[in-house]
């Protein structure tokens, strides 16, 4: 199972929540924090009917901040936390379940060559053909998935920066990624990103915001206006809902070649006529790029 987190509060005898269906190998991560007074239990049950439940720990130390991970033992195991005794107070309880590998195959050397994890089958980039991989931007974490050849690159956007500030009309652009040397097709992107605004000038604004192949600049309110499409030439440029972190949620098909001599890289690009100055925004979220190297 994918990255999932199941939580709640409990406050009464009874309380519970329950993590979703597990496999073999899984761990999850046990978090209670909190003022409180109760005995609380790690159960597990190994039915879809889950009418029978087995204790596999009691936390049950007052006040106590616990942190405990479990390693799933049999396949379509459901784990939940209960409140069995209570005495007062608010006690918040976590079960994280991450992406975790199943399987590994290795080279005789020792190197991973690909697994199996949550999310299905992924060779290694890096042990494969680690020429083949590109650079992430600056904020952003990166996982390559496919071959080194057949790929799909998942860039994750925390406190992104713009490189520009936002003032009257004008557009703006941050690196997201740059492709490694080649021919490189892109079959299809995807982005689900958000701009935060900082200074609380633009919170309405809904600027036209996509991918493109250069970074957005001059004295533009979408990303048409200039660049002759290449500041949206990955994922062509659409309104946001606002500024104040909704996400827009943009996909394309592009089947898009970009040859040795061509420009190898990807920008979040914006546009508007911005209601006021903005100097502090960020923008979070993922862009997901599914490419080919053609040599």
């Amino acid at each position: 199972m994918a990255f999932t987190v199941s939580s709640a509060s409990f406050t009464a005898v009874g309380n519970n929540v329950v993590h979703p269906l597990m496999r073999l190998g899984e761990s999850v991560a046990v978090a209670i924090s909190g003022t409180y007074d109760q005995t609380i239990h790690l159960q597990r049950a190994s039915s879809s009917s889950q009418l029978q439940w087995e204790t596999i720990k009691i936390f049950n130390t007052e006040n106590a901040t616990e942190a405990f991970s479990y390693t799933i033992k049999k396949d379509k195991t459901y784990l939940r936390l209960v409140c069995l005794v209570d005495g007062g107070g608010t006690a918040v309880v976590t079960l994280t379940d991450g992406n975790n590998v199943t399987q590994s195959f290795k080279d005789r050397n020792g190197r991973t060559m690909y697994e199996f994890d949550d999310e299905g089958f992924a060779f290694n980039v890096d042990a494969v053909n680690s020429a083949r991989k590109g650079v992430v931007g600056a904020n952003a974490t990166v996982v390559e998935r496919g071959n080194g050849v057949i790929n799909h690159t998942r860039i994750t956007v925390t406190n992104g920066v713009m490189d520009a500030d936002i003032t009257g009309s004008i557009g703006v652009g941050t690196l997201a990624y740059t492709f490694p040397a080649g021919d490189i097709l892109i079959v299809a992107a995807k982005m689900d990103i958000g701009i935060t605004q900082g200074d609380g000038n633009i919170n309405s604004d809904q600027p036209d915001v996509g991918l493109g192949t250069v970074e957005a600049t001059g004295a533009i309110t979408v990303l048409s206006g200039g660049g002759s499409g290449t500041f949206e030439d990955i994922i062509t440029g659409s309104a946001a809902t606002n500024c104040t972190g909704t996400k827009t949620v943009l996909a394309e098909n592009r089947n898009m070649n970009i040859l040795t001599g061509g420009v190898h890289t990807v920008f979040f690009n914006a546009a508007d006529a911005w209601a006021g100055a903005e100097a502090t925004g960020t923008f979070d979220g993922t862009i997901d790029i599914f490419w080919i190297h053609l040599g």
